[in-house]
């Protein structure tokens, strides 16, 4: 299997993803795009909306690769530090938000950085989009779903499955 099509499997959303952002209306927004998980989520999503609400992306985007790649699908990228008050302020509304934003607790070479990410951001994030329905994806710790499912078919599983669910609970 080519990495391209690795990329289209783990993308391809299931049924109850697709219901589940059918139940939540309006434009989604997901923080922290740029991760390990981030492009393929916002490709899933992109994927699932029958109708014509946009998926954005916003990221600092260390790989210019990924942001491209995710623009040739119909996510609207955007460039921006999460750490940054004003920048966050400036982002577009959305009614519905994914926050993957995290950093791994234990990493020595930036302590505070990692503090800021994981504890301080969340507040800027509820601070600008208080209305918003807000789904949080928070991996970082050493049994995170993304470590536990090695295998493309489980890894695929258990994104769908777990969308589908954190949407439902937040939107139903």
């Amino acid at each position: 299997m080519t990495e391209a099509e690795l990329d289209d499997l783990l993308s391809t959303p299931r049924q109850e993803t697709a219901q589940a952002l059918a139940a939540c209306p309006g434009d989604v927004m997901i923080l922290g795009a740029g991760g390990k998980m981030g492009p393929t989520l916002a490709r899933m999503v992109a994927r699932a909306a029958s109708d014509r609400r946009r998926v954005m992306a916003a990221s600092r985007w260390s790989s210019p690769a990924a942001e491209e790649e995710l623009a040739r699908h119909g996510v609207t990228t955007i460039r921006c530090d999460l750490l940054d008050q004003r920048a966050v302020a400036a982002l577009p509304d959305a009614p519905n938000v994914i926050f993957m934003a995290g950093q791994k607790f234990g990493t020595m070479d930036n302590a505070p950085q990692t503090w800021a990410v994981n504890a301080f951001l969340p507040g800027v994030v509820a601070t600008r989009f208080p209305a918003s329905r807000t789904s949080v994806w928070h991996l970082i710790g050493p049994n995170s779903s993304a470590r536990r499912n090695s295998s493309a078919a489980s890894s695929r599983r258990a994104a769908g499955s777990s969308a589908a669910r954190i949407s439902a609970r937040v939107c139903g």
